[in-house]
């Protein structure tokens, strides 16, 4: 797919508790890249869903232009637990 959809959605805020020591890390691995830690942390997580859009999406597609019926999605839901 690489649709990039995610990277290109109305931006919003969350707030999220991270552990001292992970927050630590992250500080040390964006100020080694000349970045302050929220835009770090915001590139990690856009990264990582737009790596993982198709692992997640493409159950629900048989072929790039052949969606699921109604039916199909429903069931391909409750294969995989989400219902």
């Amino acid at each position: 797919m690489n649709t990039k959809a995610l990277s290109e959605s109305k931006i919003t805020k969350k707030l999220i508790n991270i552990p001292a020591g992970v927050k630590t890390m992250l500080t040390i691995q964006a100020a080694a890249l000349d970045m302050n830690l929220t835009k770090y942390i915001e590139q990690i997580l856009v990264q990582q869903a737009n790596d993982e859009e198709d692992k997640w999406l493409a159950p629900f597609f048989n072929e790039p232009d052949d969606y699921l019926s109604d039916e199909e999605a429903q069931a391909k839901l409750e294969q995989l637990g989400w219902v």
